[in-house]
């Protein structure tokens, strides 16, 4: 774990309980993937919500799934809309060594595997190698520059955009200054 991001989780560890391996299936609600390299998250835009809102990769479960395929099934569903993965390719991503895991939470547990931004490559490069194919690209990502910017914009999915958001001390000071806001209003009008 790089020294930034222990830092930060040393500080908040009184709200994440470090887990060693893939939870049972009955100790949890949801999962998903995180990607960041202790600057950087990468983040998903929910249009469709009420209010939309920006979030990360992951959801609830299936009966009978690991907290692991939770987390690889909604996050390919979020990143890609592909809904099934070949067991061959599951596999390959088992051996991408996540940097931790964290749970999350009391009521709804939710449990967060922690990626690089290599894993990220990682994980695109092995798609290629299966030859996915996501309605979202015209050719699939290589990377996270082509994973972010050649993404087609669809507001009619659970996740229309993706981007790149501040890993910061105090995450509940994120909030976006209402004149950029209207600079980002005339740029939908182009």
């Amino acid at each position: 774990m790089d020294n930034i991001y222990k830092k930060k989780y040393l500080k908040y560890k009184s709200k994440y309980i470090r887990l060693k391996n893939s939870i049972e299936k009955t100790d949890y609600n949801g999962a998903g993937c995180a990607f960041t390299d202790g600057k950087h998250i990468l983040a998903a835009y929910q249009s469709l919500k009420k209010p939309p809102f920006i979030s990360g990769l992951g959801g609830s479960k299936n009966p009978d799934e690991t907290s692991f395929i939770t987390a690889i099934r909604e996050t390919f569903e979020e990143l890609f809309e592909i809904y099934t993965i070949s067991s061959e390719l599951m596999k390959e991503i088992q051996e991408i060594k996540y940097k931790q895991i964290i749970k999350t939470g009391t009521n709804y547990i939710y449990v967060n595997y922690i990626y690089s931004f290599d894993n990220l490559q990682e994980i695109l490069l092995l798609c290629n190698k299966y030859n996915l194919i996501s309605k979202l690209y015209l050719t699939f990502p290589k990377n996270m520059s082509e994973l972010i910017h050649n993404r087609r914009v669809d507001y009619t999915i659970e996740i229309s955009h993706l981007c790149l958001i501040p890993v910061v001390e105090n995450p509940n000071t994120l909030v976006i200054h209402k004149l950029f806001i209207n600079e980002i209003k005339l740029l939908e009008k182009q």
